[in-house]
C-alpha cells in the first residue's frame, strides 16, 4: 500500500454563483440600510444548490506541471469557479456573490499501486478558481489556486481518496457580494471573519440597478 499525506494553506471551502432579480433587490435593499438581510446570509449554505461549490487542499500551477506529490490534471466534471467570460476574455456583467471558508488543511489516504509507485503516475485532479483580482480573501488573498477535487493513479480513480476526509484547524470565513459592470468590479458588501464593509450606497445603488 502506497501513503499519500498532503498538507497546504491555504485550503477549504469555495462557493460562487451569480445572483438572481429577487436576491439583486435584497441586496439592493439591505445596501440602502447597511445591513445585510438574513436571506442573503443564508445563500452561503447553497441549501438550494445554486452555487457552484468546492472542497480540498489546494494547489498552483497548470495542467501537466507537478503538484503537491503528483501531476496537476483537469476535473472535467467540475466547472472552474468564477463568472463566465466573453469571445474577449472579459468577465460577464452581473451580481454575484463567493463564499471563501478557508484554513490550513490536510488530506491523507492509502491505495494499492498495483506494483512499484510511480509518482509520475498521480494524477491531482483539481478544478481552478478565476475570480477578479479585486476579490481577496482577508488572510489568504487573492484565490488564484486551483481546488484538488480528487485523485487518479495510472488512469483510474482512487475510490480511497473519495473517502478521505479534510483535516482543518478552524476555517476563516469570508463571505463578498460585488457587481462586474463593463468589466469593473465594484464589492457591494463584504464580511471577513464577521467584520463587515460596505460600499458607498449611492454609487452601488446604481450599479445594482443597472445589471442582473
Amino acid at each position: 500500500m502506497q501513503s499519500i499525506d498532503i498538507k497546504t494553506e491555504p485550503a477549504g471551502y469555495i462557493s460562487f454563483g451569480q445572483l438572481t432579480e429577487e436576491q439583486i433587490a435584497i441586496l439592493r435593499h439591505s445596501l440602502e440600510s447597511q445591513e445585510i438581510a438574513d436571506e442573503l446570509l443564508e445563500i452561503r449554505y447553497n441549501s438550494d444548490g445554486s452555487l457552484e461549490e468546492c472542497e480540498g487542499v489546494f494547489i498552483s500551477g497548470a495542467e501537466g506541471e507537478p503538484g503537491n506529490e503528483g501531476i496537476i490534471a483537469a476535473d472535467e466534471y467540475t466547472p472552474s469557479i468564477g463568472p463566465a467570460r466573453n469571445e474577449e476574455g472579459v468577465f460577464n456583467d452581473g451580481v454575484y456573490v463567493i463564499n471563501m471558508q478557508l484554513s490550513k488543511c490536510s488530506i491523507g489516504f492509502e491505495f494499492d499501486p498495483d506494483g512499484e509507485y510511480d509518482p509520475r503516475l498521480l494524477e491531482e485532479v483539481s478544478t481552478g478558481i478565476e475570480v477578479p483580482v479585486e476579490i481577496e480573501h482577508g488572510s489568504y488573498g487573492h484565490p488564484d489556486y486551483r481546488v484538488v477535487t480528487g485523485y487518479r493513479y495510472n488512469g483510474e480513480d482512487i475510490e480511497e481518496a473519495g473517502d478521505a476526509e479534510l483535516i482543518d484547524r478552524g476555517f476563516t470565513p469570508h463571505l463578498i457580494f460585488f457587481v462586474i459592470k463593463n468589466g469593473e468590479t465594484t464589492i457591494i458588501y463584504s464580511n471577513y471573519n464577521g467584520e463587515e464593509e460596505w460600499a458607498s450606497s449611492e454609487t452601488s445603488a446604481s450599479l445594482l440597478s443597472g445589471v442582473s
